[in-house]
């Protein structure tokens, strides 16, 4: 069996491979259960190997291309990276009315502003919190993404070895990881 989790991004900023490689790893750490591939540049490459089940997580990008919108309509999960900024959020859901059960946002790059723009999605947008995640901004998660050391990152995690400046960081994640998962179900019941 296995889960296929594509990532979107809604604008040129909005980081959806940096955001798919930090859940993977994530992903790896909570559910080690199975194994974690990822799709970068066109290529797979595991990044933990575990039990039977396979998730897959796809960076899709921007791209309109027929291969990419197959990608997307045959995902478990569609994960739709945006930015925490007003403006950007109304030009997306101007152009995207439709929502879908199989669509977890994330915003990422977070500076404490996540009631405010959550109320906002969920008062002018109707998107309901269990619908939308976290990625707070982590300087030390961007150095990691950075210099390809993401797995020491999240090993801090796993061995409980959190900084203070990572502790909401890292129970965004959790949080993250668990709408993941049960938006995963829902797909697959």
């Amino acid at each position: 069996m296995s889960v296929k989790i594509a990532f979107r991004s809604a604008g040129e900023v909005c980081r959806s491979a940096d955001n798919m490689l930090l859940t993977a790893w994530f992903y790896a750490a909570l559910r080690p259960a199975g194994s974690v591939l990822v799709q970068t540049d066109k290529t797979w490459r595991c990044i933990y190997s575990g039990g039977k089940e396979r998730i897959l997580f796809a960076d899709c990008g921007r791209s309109r291309e027929k291969k990419v919108c197959n990608s997307l309509k045959n995902a478990d999960v569609v994960v739709v990276n945006l930015t925490p900024k007003k403006e950007t959020l109304d030009a997306f859901f101007h152009e995207n009315r439709h929502t879908s059960e199989k669509i977890l946002y994330l915003i990422g790059d977070c500076l404490g502003e996540t009631d405010a723009i959550g109320a906002y999605m969920e008062h002018i947008h109707r998107i309901p919190p269990e619908q939308v995640g976290w990625i707070p901004h982590n300087e030390e998660a961007r150095q990691a993404l950075a210099n390809g050391a993401v797995e020491r990152f999240v090993r801090q995690y796993r061995n409980r070895c959190v900084s203070e400046r990572n502790r909401r960081f890292f129970k965004e994640m959790e949080r993250n990881l668990f709408l993941l998962s049960k938006r995963a179900e829902q797909q697959k019941n």
